[in-house]
């Protein structure tokens, strides 16, 4: 019955945003769930649950959720697709961060991209993109040729 009037609503896109949201958050905050679960006084399973879409975060919890990731409780709220705009309204970029955050092996992604040298950067860029067939954002990179190693 909830369930019926929560898809009406959009809820089930909420939760699932919120719940990418929350794992993003947390692995940014290089927090365990573990760690995160002992602070909110509950299981693993249920901050797994939380991060999985599984279980829905109730409000007070997602208060608790944001004090312990020292992070404002309207970043969780910000840009939500199909709200209305407002002037805390999310970048892109954020929305994209939260997301190769919240990625399985993206944080180990982010900080092996950044302890390369800035010269080997782009060609790395454009090496990925050449595996992936994706186009350049901003469709003004140029192709790089990649540094020969000896």
């Amino acid at each position: 019955m909830a369930s019926g009037r929560s898809r009406r609503r959009g809820g089930r896109a909420i939760d699932a945003d919120l719940a990418r949201r929350l794992r993003a958050k947390r692995r940014e905050a290089r927090l365990s769930m573990e760690a995160l679960a002992a602070a909110l006084g509950v299981s693993y399973q249920q901050v797994q649950k939380y991060e999985t879409g599984a279980n829905r975060i109730s409000a007070s919890t997602l208060y608790e959720i944001a004090a312990t990731l020292r992070v404002p409780i309207s970043d969780f709220y910000d840009d939500l697709p199909g709200a209305p705009a407002c002037s805390g309204a999310r970048s892109t970029d954020r929305v994209r961060f939260e997301t190769l955050m919240a990625t399985p092996g993206g944080p180990e992604m982010l900080e092996a991209f950044l302890a390369l040298p800035r010269r080997l950067r782009r060609p790395l860029i454009e090496l990925t993109r050449g595996v992936t067939d994706r186009e350049p954002l901003d469709n003004t990179a140029k192709v790089v040729a990649l540094p020969t190693w000896r």
